[in-house]
């Protein structure tokens, strides 16, 4: 037992002296067990991520959904490479059915640029979704780590700063005061015949927020700008159309509901992307 290689080659012997070959009977199937099946561990569930901008040139507040636009398209093109096929995009990010049409029931993401400090200059990127986000859709949201920039801009980095769902991700707090921070869109048409024009479109703030699960505000005031440190923008100023669409004229409103409801809110058309956006006022 103590032997060691140099004295088997010694010895020329190719095994140790106490080594002994035994004949064993098993049975035929023995090692044709099957392994049981494991689910892979899951972690709290998420349905949404807020990102920290970084760039020597910031995006004026007024160019909300282009930064939307560009970080949906630039999202999609990552998750098909995860995906391994360019045809399995999530639609909780694409926003369409299997069939091409548009997915119903505002169950896909709001990608809505916000800026956190007031000073006219986009700072945060918040994505929230009404489902929590697979795995593979948080994998795809983690490697989104940057956003390009016309007219030989920097690039901006994006830093996810929090994780979690609705009602804890900073910005999301249930409150009952809201103000428009883009301009709200309606999605369908004013003509003669409506009515007094402030009623009605208060009366498409109110469907708007029944189709997106909201209650009833009980309380619509207008607002004629919006207003930040030292900085103000007409809802004008603002690009309210996406490519191939056509350009309409934006409003802006504080409203006001019985009872806190989970912040932000995004209304009208563009709302999953960053239009019709009203935040919680502070306290």
């Amino acid at each position: 037992l103590a032997w060691s290689t140099s004295e088997m080659l010694d010895y020329r012997q190719s095994e140790p002296p106490a080594l002994r070959y035994q004949t064993y009977m098993l049975p035929a199937q023995c090692f044709n067990s099957r392994p049981s099946s494991r689910k892979a561990a899951q972690g709290p569930e998420i349905n949404g991520i807020l990102y920290s901008m970084e760039s020597k040139v910031l995006p004026n507040v007024t160019a909300t959904i282009e930064i939307s636009d560009r970080f949906r398209r630039k999202l999609m093109g990552i998750h098909k490479k995860i995906a391994g096929d360019p045809r399995k995009v999530s639609k909780r990010f694409s926003g369409k059915e299997d069939d091409g049409s548009p997915a119903k029931g505002h169950r896909h993401i709001y990608v809505l640029p916000k800026d956190m400090d007031r000073d006219g200059l986009l700072d945060h990127i918040l994505v929230i979704c009404k489902e929590s986000l697979s795995l593979e859709e948080q994998l795809a949201l983690d490697r989104m780590n940057s956003i390009w920039q016309p007219n030989g801009r920097p690039d901006i980095q994006l830093v996810p700063v929090q994780w979690g769902r609705i009602g804890d991700l900073e910005g999301t707090e249930p409150r009952t005061n809201f103000t428009s921070a883009t301009p709200f869109l309606p999605p369908r048409h004013y003509r003669k015949g409506r009515g007094d024009f402030i009623d009605w479109i208060a009366d498409e703030i109110c469907k708007e927020a029944k189709n997106h699960g909201l209650p009833k505000p009980i309380d619509i005031k207008p607002i004629s700008k919006l207003e930040g440190k030292g900085r103000s923008f007409r809802w004008l100023e603002f690009r309210r159309n996406r490519k191939n669409d056509s350009s309409q004229i934006g409003y802006g409103f504080r409203i006001i509901f019985s009872e806190p409801v989970k912040g932000p809110i995004a209304l009208g058309y563009g709302a999953h992307f960053g239009l019709g956006l009203f935040v919680p006022e502070s306290s």
